[in-house]
């Protein structure tokens, strides 16, 4: 998200509560859902042509929300129910994350970046993001990966290297939790398709 709209440092994408919208963003927010319709059933197909519909309605649901649906975090107050420095840490975590996904994080890294203890950071994120530190570092991984498997990016062991997996073996375990197949099996149906 920084790398494709940097000003989302500055704002949240408000669209937790359908009640406030304004006319055009209630039919914005119903061509959202058939976006993602569309985007749960692009998942389901493998042609060759499935990565760029993936691809694009991906790009237009997020430029539907950025356009329609983003406000100023200081004007936001409350985000998503949750206080302002809440949020804020929890930012800290996921841009430490999905800055060092590629090497090794531990709880004690993340920890010590946000000035908390261990034990706190693992209830205070489970509280809130309701998954585990290490659940979200493997879901960072295999998001990355996913992409370099679709861009054919090299062979499994490199791609589990290139994104912090410390073998195949958890490069799969980590794709079979978000995507519900392995790597290896993407693999496959992605050199397949060749």
């Amino acid at each position: 998200m920084h790398r494709l709209y940097p000003s989302i440092e500055h704002e949240v994408i408000a669209i937790n509560e359908p009640a406030y919208f304004s006319e055009q963003q209630s039919a914005v927010y119903l061509d959202l859902q058939g976006d993602l319709y569309q985007l749960a059933l692009a998942l389901q197909q493998s042609t060759a042509y499935t990565n760029l519909r993936i691809e694009a309605l991906t790009t237009a649901i997020l430029q539907r929300l950025l356009i329609y649906f983003t406000t100023a975090k200081a004007s936001s107050g409350v985000i998503y129910g949750k206080a302002p420095q809440i949020v804020e840490r929890i930012q800290k975590i996921t841009m430490y994350v999905n800055q060092h996904y590629t090497q090794p994080i531990s709880l004690s890294d993340i920890a010590q970046q946000i000035n908390v203890t261990k034990e706190y950071l693992t209830r205070f994120f489970k509280q809130h993001m309701e998954m585990t530190v290490g659940e979200y570092i493997s879901l960072v991984r295999a998001q990355h990966a996913y992409e370099d498997l679709l861009g054919q990016r090299g062979n499994l062991t490199a791609i589990a290297t290139m994104n912090g997996f410390p073998s195949t073996r958890a490069l799969n375990h980590a794709f079979q939790a978000v995507y519900h197949q392995t790597a290896a099996t993407i693999y496959k149906t992605e050199h397949t398709l060749d």
